[in-house]
């Protein structure tokens, strides 16, 4: 998958199958205990466990957090449930535009609202009882002690990575439509994250719209404040309600997935997946960190815990980000400076 996606030989990519994945597998659940809700999109070119170090640092903060991998053709890998592989659809090679992208990735973007919503409506509605007398009878034992672990009560939190983060806007339209059609329903979102929004992907009305009454959280890299897709960015947090934005200095789009601790610091800058004084862990720890605070602002949380493992100093180097204010124009030596592309961006690579 990922040697298709990013036209690169298998052969430079095997060490990844070396690796052994850093979650534990099939790990129990605390027992006696729920934890609230957090839903994960990945970006174009992603997967699931293209995020395994963000999503484990929020996890390990008290949180129920699944990593979606989406099957519309606009991940790196994924198979559908017969098994079969869903291979990377790309766009044509005509130039690059607006245009363009909101033509192509319309569906896709339908496709990414519909399995968020569905996975989340299974999660919210299937009873799922620690007594196992109203559990669903054929349910794998593992998924149940999961699920057992899900605390309902307090709603379900959002978080996407560009293409991912496009997706999780989304998916609060989508409820809030439903709820505006039919008002004995709530919505079960009750915060957005986003990170590096590719909010190029969206249509003007959203954008003019933008994100109403969720309280949102968004932190960008320092390549996504100056390129050619920024003012759609800034229109998408300007028209927004209840935004809390932030920026990570020294990082790249890449910083906020596995593959900016893929390799030594020296390659991952050349092609450009570290920023140039970007620390290994430095974004995504500092990311991890700002979720959490805002996720247990929202729910009126009180942990002392973040600061147990230091997130919360991590949390402190990202950098306030207005709308209103004139952008930071980083400085030309940085990596992380974005280069002009005739394709769609990459959120590992």
């Amino acid at each position: 998958g990922l040697s298709d996606y990013s036209k690169m030989s298998n052969k430079l990519l095997d060490f990844l199958s070396n690796r052994n994945h850093p979650c534990r597998i099939n790990a129990e659940p605390l027992a006696n205990d729920t934890f609230p809700i957090v839903l994960f999109s990945h970006g174009l070119g992603g997967c699931m466990e293209m995020y395994s170090q963000l999503c484990a640092q929020i996890a390990s903060q008290g949180f129920w957090v699944v990593a979606l991998e989406h099957e519309d053709g606009s991940g790196a890998f994924a198979e559908n449930d017969q098994g079969d592989e869903v291979p990377y659809k790309r766009p044509d090679d005509s130039p690059y535009s607006r245009e363009k992208v909101l033509n192509f990735r319309r569906p896709f973007l339908k496709k990414r609202v519909d399995e968020t919503t569905n996975a989340l409506d299974y999660i919210l509605s299937v009873k799922h009882s620690s007594r196992g007398d109203d559990c669903v009878a054929d349910m794998d034992p593992q998924l149940k002690k999961v699920l057992q672990a899900a605390d309902r009560s307090k709603g379900v939190s959002l978080l996407g990575h560009s293409f991912g983060g496009a997706s999780m806007v989304m998916t609060v339209r989508e409820y809030q439509s439903r709820q505006a059609h039919d008002n004995t329903l709530g919505s079960p979102v009750v915060s957005l994250n986003v990170l590096d929004p590719w909010a190029f992907s969206l249509e003007d009305v959203v954008l003019q719209e933008g994100v109403r009454s969720v309280p949102t959280l968004s932190i960008l890299s320092e390549s996504w404040l100056q390129n050619r897709e920024t003012e759609q960015v800034r229109q998408l947090l300007q028209n927004s309600e209840k935004v809390s934005s932030f920026y990570a200095p020294n990082s790249v789009h890449a910083s906020f997935a596995d593959s900016v601790t893929w390799l030594p610091g020296i390659v991952l800058r050349k092609f450009y997946m570290r920023g140039l004084n970007e620390q290994r862990f430095e974004t995504i720890r500092a990311v991890a960190g700002g979720c959490v605070q805002h996720i247990q602002s929202t729910l009126a949380l009180k942990s002392d815990s973040i600061r147990e493992v230091g997130l919360e100093k991590a949390y402190h180097q990202l950098e306030p980000y207005s709308v209103l204010e004139q952008l930071k124009t980083s400085e030309k030596s940085n990596s992380a400076t974005q280069q002009d592309r005739t394709e769609e961006p990459s959120d590992t690579y």
